[in-house]
């Protein structure tokens, strides 16, 4: 796993092993042996025609399986080119009793080349280009395990130095061996019939920050506020993804840690449209071991948030008062007498039904003071 280029042109990233180490639990390992060679060869398919129509059919076998509690790890290996390289190792059992011929993989110390076969729905990337603008080779972003494929000796697996071995410390099965596979069968057939195992989902690719983060961010913290104002919202965002392309988003109650589904939409005409409706999936959603989002990344964003937030309110606030202000000084301004139809400021009544002012002297008439006509 690395930056560089493997045989068949794809580079895979060891953050993106990460990823494809979740769904390795459960996968098979598959084979097509050759009687004639005493050997494995490679992913094998023929062409089978049936009523005039061509159709592709897998010949390989599975000659065993990786365990769902299978431990998964990282490890360096010197290659035959002397180039040390490392590889994501897992563990896995091989039917040895039904299928002898996989007996071979333990005949010597290398093993059996080996390769792997990803769900090529689920598998999304980018082509680099050369001066030509010609392909060159595919950077694989999200993917998913689907097969682990025993390759033959003369068969060069994709990965210089990927091969399937015997363990190196040898085991023996305990009493008790058939008792716990039995247990792990009925486990699986109970998972299987409740439509599967917890779904692995592919991660729809969102940055702290960008548009698509700052909408969701500001629809849960708009719609599902947090009344104690410890957090912007009683929910977390755990991680956005995309399944049969209905993107969605997994929300986390911060108090009961129950998780949710969000779904929602965006594109350039209507921009951002979530799901009225949370959907719980906490029975059948698995975290991933890796966060999608940093938390240190998610609370800087969380407190840039608030700032800006707190900051527009006051400025609204400002706003509001400056204009409350203005409509009252235009409304005295434009108050009038209700009985002489003149600006209160010019009105001359002198009625305080009316309120009007009162500041200004009154003029008085001789011929209305009754002494003044008598004398």
């Amino acid at each position: 796993m690395g930056d560089t280029p493997n045989r068949n042109r794809t580079v895979i990233t060891k953050e993106v092993a990460r990823q494809m180490a979740n769904s390795l639990p459960g996968s098979p390992i598959v084979g097509y042996f050759n009687e004639n060679k005493d050997d494995f060869e490679e992913h094998n398919r023929s062409i089978e025609i049936s009523n005039g129509e061509f159709k592709i059919k897998d010949t390989t076998r599975p000659y065993g399986f990786i365990d769902l509690n299978a431990k998964v790890w990282f490890a360096k290996y010197l290659d035959d080119d002397s180039e040390e390289r490392e590889y994501l190792v897992t563990e896995g059992w091989l039917w040895t009793g039904q299928y002898p011929e996989c007996k071979r993989i333990f005949a010597s110390e290398e093993g059996n080349n080996h390769s792997m076969e990803l769900y090529e729905p689920e598998t999304k990337g980018t082509w680099t280009k050369d001066n030509n603008g010609k392909p060159k080779f595919f950077i694989i972003n999200e993917t998913i395990m689907e097969k682990l494929c025993i390759l033959g000796e003369s068969n060069e697996p994709c990965f210089e130095g990927s091969h399937i071995t015997a363990p190196k410390v040898q085991f023996s099965f305990s009493d008790s061996f058939k008792e716990e596979l039995s247990a792990k069968m009925n486990e699986l057939q109970e998972l299987l019939s409740k439509g599967g195992a917890n779904k692995l989902f592919t991660k729809y690719a969102v940055e702290i920050g960008d548009s698509l983060w700052s909408a969701l961010y500001s629809y849960v913290e708009r719609n599902f506020p947090d009344g104690t104002n410890n957090y912007c919202s009683i929910y977390r965002i755990d991680g956005v993804y995309e399944e049969n392309e209905q993107k969605f988003a997994i929300l986390q109650n911060r108090f009961d840690m129950k998780y949710y589904r969000l779904n929602f939409s965006i594109n350039e005409n209507d921009g951002f449209l979530a799901s009225n409706t949370l959907i719980e999936v906490t029975k059948s959603y698995t975290p991933s071991e890796v966060p999608q989002f940093s938390e240190e990344a998610v609370q800087a964003y969380e407190l840039e948030y608030a700032k800006k937030n707190k900051s527009e309110k006051d400025k609204d606030d400002e706003e509001d008062k400056k204009k409350k202000k203005s409509k009252f000084a235009k409304e005295d301004d434009e108050k009038k007498c209700p009985k002489c139809g003149k600006p209160v400021s010019e009105c001359t009544c002198e009625d305080d039904e009316y309120g009007c002012k009162k500041d200004k002297k009154k003029k008085y008439s001789l011929d209305e003071i009754p002494e003044y006509v008598e004398l």
